[in-house]
């Protein structure tokens, strides 16, 4: 039996055609895997900056100032990213629908962050009456926002 020419590129258009259907939604899985690996990284990165943030001290108040306001324009820029991150998930974008919960979520998340942020603004502050109330404050933020980064 003979193959002609017509079926052969038949055989090769068909057989082409799956490949960059499978290579597409490969790539698109890809894509969806990355953004949450990177959307993850970034709740660690957070956390990570939660701590340090906790662990600078009242030594010398000024250089912790410092040292919190950039930990603060870090807090605040991962948010943007975590925006940003989520518009490469093709998969919880347009297939699953997951966009307007997970803007919620950070915006329910950036809410959290502007009231850790301000009360470790407070904690640090150099005045020291009310200290101890000024902590406590502090750490129920602080475990807020960490609850809301892991929920």
């Amino acid at each position: 039996m003979r193959w002609s020419i017509k079926k052969i590129f038949d055989n090769i258009t068909r057989t082409l055609i799956a490949l960059s259907v499978v290579l597409g939604l490969l790539a698109t899985i890809t894509f969806t895997l990355n953004s949450s690996v990177e959307k993850v990284d970034l709740i660690l990165h957070q956390k990570a900056l939660i701590r340090e943030a906790y662990n600078l001290g009242r030594e010398d108040i000024e250089l912790s100032n410092i040292q919190l306001k950039g930990i603060v324009n870090n807090l605040k820029f991962d948010i943007t990213k975590m925006k940003n991150a989520f518009a490469y998930d093709i998969l919880g974008n347009y297939v699953y629908g997951h966009s307007i919960q997970y803007l919620n979520d950070l915006e329910q998340l950036s809410i959290k962050q502007l009231l850790y942020i301000e009360a470790a603004e407070n904690y640090y502050y150099q005045s020291l009456e009310d200290l101890e109330s000024r902590l406590d404050e502090y750490d129920f933020a602080q475990a807020e926002y960490e609850a809301k980064l892991l929920n």
